[in-house]
């Protein structure tokens, strides 16, 4: 399942930030501060056609485009992982993107989407209650499967997809997926 949030960089709230890099993560004293001080304060305005607009203070936001931003969002929704591994799901994330991971054979692919779901309600309700904001439109169920269990996939994303509310994508593999199939070409240096 491929989560995609509205916003994201732009609704990290900084005083919930600052607390989990003390409590979680052990960031203290002058450390925090230097971290603090990155964040807050920031403001900007804009000057187009000789006009300038009245300067907006940022309250919230790791800043996008920087080395910072995204390891920032990284620990902010580090509570993610641990969420999701009570469901036995795995998950992967860069920044604001995030993966959850479930393989699964074909008879079980009822419960795995049952599970998925009530993984997916509980992350939900964990970004609601941190001020980040899953977008259902661009979140994406993505099955991958062999031609023989095609059949009952294709039932059980059509059931997902009443449930969950998010777009389903199937992928027929033609074949096994090996690493010489996704090898990069090697770079010059």
């Amino acid at each position: 399942m491929l989560l995609d949030l509205t916003a994201a960089f732009d609704t990290v709230d900084h005083d919930l930030l600052m607390l989990r890099l003390g409590r979680q993560f052990d960031i203290n004293g002058v450390t925090l501060e230097w971290f603090r001080s990155c964040l807050q304060g920031r403001s900007f305005h804009v000057i187009y056609g000789g006009s300038t607009t009245a300067m907006v203070h940022i309250v919230s936001s790791v800043p996008q485009g920087s080395v910072l931003g995204p390891h920032l969002f990284i620990l902010y929704k580090a509570d993610v992982a641990e969420v999701v591994k009570k469901y036995d799901v795995s998950s992967h994330a860069f920044a604001d993107d995030t993966q959850l991971c479930q393989h699964c054979f074909r008879n079980e692919m009822a419960a795995t989407v049952m599970r998925l779901e009530r993984c997916l309600e509980e992350v939900s309700h964990w970004m609601s209650a941190n001020r980040l904001k899953l977008n259902a439109d661009k979140t994406e169920l993505l099955w991958a499967g062999s031609k023989y269990s095609w059949v009952q996939s294709t039932a059980s994303c059509r059931w997902a997809a009443r449930l969950c509310r998010y777009r389903v994508t199937q992928t027929l593999l033609q074949r096994p997926i090996t690493f010489a199939c996704l090898a990069l070409p090697s770079l010059l240096i």
